[in-house]
């Protein structure tokens, strides 16, 4: 299957598609599996602290919620953008969440 937006004639695509799956390929494939496994998991890490982080904020973030265009991400972003400032400008020891 070939996006739309491809520009290759129909024999060139099938030319391209020809050929082996070597040891070393499988190797790299599966090395970049387990890479995007690793990140994808950090990620969820990350979610839930500020997930933890915000906890105490929920009134706030449910009044926000009900803004248009204003959702979960967007608050999260602000906040924590906000926060590291502060903290930045008052010359505090910054924390891990910066």
């Amino acid at each position: 299957m070939v996006h739309g937006c491809v520009k290759a004639n129909r024999k060139a695509i099938e030319e391209s598609l020809t050929g082996y799956v070597t040891a070393h390929h499988r190797l790299m494939l599966k090395k970049i599996w387990k890479n995007m496994h690793r990140l994808e998991t950090t990620l969820s890490e990350v979610d839930r602290s500020i997930e933890k982080a915000i906890k105490s904020l929920q009134i706030e973030l449910d009044l926000l919620e009900q803004i248009p265009g204003v959702g979960k991400k967007r608050y999260y972003r602000y906040h924590l953008r906000n926060r590291c400032r502060v903290e930045k400008t008052t010359h505090m020891k910054l924390t891990s969440n910066c």
